[in-house]
């Protein structure tokens, strides 16, 4: 083997150069491992090393590499990184009153080493909120965090209930702002009230639970960080916690002159924290949770409609603002406008940057809204092109799976499928996390079942079910697979407690009639027919379901009684007058026949 030559050792320093700059630290921690076996004590490197394991919170065992980075253009910048983070964790130490004499004589050693005193830093954290009339949701928010912040700003934008008396209660310090369709303004007027070192930017309807604070206190003795990520958990569904759309938006950052919000609404610190020159982070133990998109919720407060109107602004204004159309393709999804909500994620990609977090969740809307459609051969492109990209996900393989599927491409679904299963959903990712709890659980589980593995879909399906008890897809279909086992009894009883289920009760009260029939209930099974037509009266299917039953029992009243109630509301067909006629006169009743 050749020995490495000082020439070597400068291509290495070269190519850890950027790197370092784009905080790339995870390439460069692999490169810094190979060359120390070649270059053991190289200050340049061991500082740059030492860089590396500050940024990934490893600020013990980087001071050992500060030692060895005496000499090196770094060496002082390691120095203060280290020095004020052993600072910060003693003044944490005596703000929560639990004693650290290991951080003390980790911060005597860096201080010795560097020669300087730590820099303005500190760890006060200021909660900051804007509201308006959210008395119903602000105590619980202000309770989760009242004993993690220092101090808690509420800026008012007119609320006309108890809002205020509940934020005073807290302690909270009191603003007031004109509502003037800007969101960033009304955040930036809370932050100039601020007197941390800190900001957490939390919702009213949101909350921090107490095992979550340790977590956010070691973001908040790492000054070398300009803020960090949380994960968000926003619960969906009108009840219960199954249905979360998950992402991670900036929420703990430090107050410094240049750090502002931008945009009027999805407003954004994170690009003003750039400027500061320090990275980003996530806590990645660390939720939030959001009740505000629960349906009632978002009805209540018109939530979308003001979304819609400030984001339409948004995107007049900035036509090539990508973040923003993707904002709008989101909430033109949410309000079932899927014309309009393609041609915002068409937009929103036509100006993407490959770097732009938002990427990912733009195609993914773009492959739903097709997929809803039916334009089943169009989704799928648009899933090729976002893997081409490497923009493709957990959710973008789910979406194949259940394209293929619904095409009657079994074994391309199941492949799909396969897929799904295998993957993990990394913290940063944006999305319906529910596909990754159990959704993919179900869509395996009616894969399988359509290609007759009955058993194997069973299994799946009570693992979904696990996590969502509830599940309405999951349980027909077990119910459809007893069916088709000939479990009659089983399935039976299945399809009736789906008779109230959204969404399923005219096919959940077909399959209780079928299963009726069969076990020789025949008057019963005509009742479910009748109620399948009567939850969807537009459904003919399930009408001619009902005739038919009748028809087949022999009651020449119900049959009768099938036609009035058709009529009653709607025109009937030439089709349907002659059978109505049929019955009649079958009935004895010539004359109206």
């Amino acid at each position: 083997m050749s020995k490495k030559t000082a020439k070597d050792l400068a291509a290495v320093i070269k190519t850890l150069s950027p790197l370092m700059h784009a905080y790339e630290f995870e390439s460069a921690e692999f490169i810094l491992r190979t060359a120390l076996v070649d270059w053991p004590k190289d200050p340049d490197l061991n500082a740059y090393y030492g860089l590396v394991l500050a940024y990934n919170q490893k600020e013990a065992e980087a001071l050992i590499h500060l030692q060895r980075g005496v000499g090196s253009k770094h060496f002082t910048q390691l120095g203060r990184i280290l020095v004020n983070h052993f600072h910060c964790r003693q003044l944490m130490a005596i703000k929560t009153g639990q004693p650290d004499p290991e951080g003390f004589q980790l911060l005597e050693t860096a201080q010795l080493l560097l020669g300087e005193h730590p820099s303005d830093v500190g760890v006060a954290l200021s909660a900051c909120l804007i509201v308006k009339n959210e008395e119903a949701v602000l105590e619980k928010c202000l309770a989760s965090i009242k004993d993690l912040v220092d101090e808690i700003i509420v800026v008012d934008t007119g609320s006309t209930d108890a809002t205020i008396e509940i934020a005073k209660k807290f302690g909270a310090k009191i603003g007031r702002f004109e509502w003037c369709n800007d969101f960033a303004a009304a955040r930036n007027a809370a932050l100039e009230m601020a007197t941390g070192r800190w900001s957490l930017l939390i919702d009213a309807d949101e909350s921090l639970p107490v095992e979550y604070h340790d977590a956010v206190r070691k973001g908040l003795i790492r000054p070398h960080y300009a803020g960090f990520n949380v994960p968000i958990v926003n619960f969906m569904a009108e009840v219960g916690e199954a249905e979360q759309y998950v992402h991670a938006p900036t929420r703990v950052f430090q107050i410094k002159p240049g750090v502002v919000f931008t945009g009027r609404i999805h407003e954004q610190v994170a690009p003003s924290l750039l400027q500061l020159g320090l990275p980003l982070a996530t806590l990645n133990d660390v939720r939030i949770f959001h009740d505000g998109y629960r349906p009632s919720i978002m009805a209540e407060k018109d939530k979308l409609n003001r979304a819609l109107a400030l984001l339409e602004t948004e995107v007049r204004e900035n036509p090539n603002d990508s973040f923003q159309w993707f904002n709008l393709a989101n909430a033109f999804a949410i309000g079932g406008r899927m014309a309009e909500a393609e041609h915002a994620c068409r937009t929103s990609i036509r100006t993407l940057q490959d770097d732009e977090p938002h990427g990912k969740t733009t195609y993914q809307i773009l492959i739903e809204t097709l997929e809803l459609d039916g334009r089943f051969d169009e989704a799928l492109d648009v899933a090729a092109e976002a893997k081409a990209r490497d923009l493709g996900t957990l959710a973008t393989e789910y979406s194949i799976a259940s394209i293929l599927m619904k095409m009657g491409r079994y074994e391309g679904a199941l492949a799909a499928s396969d897929l799904t299963m295998s993957m993990e959903w990394p913290t940063s990712q944006q999305g319906d996390y529910s596909v990754f709890t159990y959704k993919r659980f179900v869509l395996r589980g009616q894969i399988l079942a359509l290609v007759k593995r009955f058993e194997e879909a069973l299994d799946v399906l009570k693992i979904a079910l696990q996590v969502n008890p509830d599940c309405g897809p999951a349980k027909y279909t077990i119910a459809s697979i007893y069916e088709q086992q000939k479990d009659l009894d089983k399935a039976l009883t299945a399809f009736q407690s789906l008779k109230s289920e959204a969404g399923l009760q005219t096919l959940s009260l077909q399959g209780a009639a079928r299963c009726s029939l069969a076990l020789g209930k025949a008057d019963q099974a005509m009742e479910f027919h009748e109620q399948a037509w009567r939850c969807e009266p537009s459904n003919l299917d399930a009408w001619v379901s009902w005739v038919k039953s009748a028809e087949e029992a022999g009651d020449s009243r119900l049959v009768l009684a099938a036609f009035e109630s058709f009529v009653k509301d709607r025109e009937p067909t030439v089709e349907i007058l002659v059978n109505w006629g049929r019955a009649l006169e079958a009935s004895g009743d010539f004359e109206k026949a």
